[in-house]
């Protein structure tokens, strides 16, 4: 296999291409880069499409890690190998791991919801891929498999977002859909809904949750919309000692999640 060393390569402008969130819409394809996120790549749903390759930066490592690719690999992917000069303008980050995989993006589904789950979490209008990915792998830590953005203007397949979760973002269940859709799927199927709200909330550490939960929060810059200013929900606000009047929306995410939890094992 001969390496290909120009960016002017057509295959490489094609993958140069997918950093662009509408350019990865449109093909339904995107890029997952670094070890630990490419080894949760394989053990998720996606399927990989090309395996791009730099031997300048492989190791031992990422040599077992082509192995495990081609072990799960059930499409017969296509294999290209770059300089490092091509690997680095297609890259997120420059001079990491030697392997970058292109796969196929799979939507998510309100019919992937086992009945066994117990929370959802819906994060209506998030702007910052990398506040997407946090939440993910905070996600994912206490054992929640799906998250519905309603009303969305980031994209999960961001490089960052993928990044920043540390590949946790495609194991998850990832539900793009709209507020009403999302209220409806929760009422009928019988989850309580809880969301953060400064206006006439109750102290989270106060707040009882029920057994199924949907958990709503808000955009970083303007917090949830008027559509959920609803009597049967439940609002709950994070106690505030200082001078600040909000936090990151990843970590406010995992404070409520981690209360839910909390009170969960604690029933037990």
């Amino acid at each position: 296999m001969s390496e290909i060393t120009s960016i002017a390569n057509k295959k490489i402008k094609e993958l140069i291409k997918l950093k662009d969130n509408q350019k990865r819409k449109k093909l339904g394809v995107f890029l997952c880069e670094g070890k630990r996120e490419i080894m949760l790549l394989i053990k998720s749903r996606y399927l990989t499409k090309t395996i791009i390759v730099c031997n300048k930066y492989l190791d031992g490592d990422g040599k077992l890690l082509l192995n495990a690719l081609d072990e799960k690999s059930n499409i017969n992917p296509e294999r290209i190998e770059v300089s490092a000069n091509v690997y680095d303008t297609i890259a997120y980050k420059k001079g990491q791991d030697g392997i970058i995989v292109k796969a196929e993006v799979m939507e998510g589904s309100f019919n992937n919801i086992s009945h066994k789950e117990k929370n959802v979490v819906v994060l209506e209008s998030i702007e910052k891929p990398g506040n997407l990915g946090a939440i993910c792998r905070t996600l994912d830590s206490a054992g929640i498999k799906t998250i519905i953005l309603t009303n969305s203007v980031t994209d999960e397949f961001n490089p960052n977002a993928i990044r920043s979760s540390l590949g946790t973002v495609l194991l998850l269940n990832i539900i793009k859909t709209d507020n009403e859709t999302a209220q409806k799927w929760a009422n009928n199927n019988k989850y309580s809904i809880t969301a953060t709200s400064a206006k006439n909330s109750k102290n989270l550490y106060a707040h009882e949750f029920g057994p199924k939960n949907l958990i709503v929060f808000g955009s970083e810059d303007k917090g949830l919309s008027d559509y959920w200013e609803q009597e049967e929900i439940s609002y709950v606000k994070i106690p505030m000692k200082g001078m600040a009047s909000s936090l990151n929306l990843s970590v406010a995410c995992a404070l409520v999640v981690y209360e839910q939890v909390r009170q969960s094992s604690a029933g037990k």
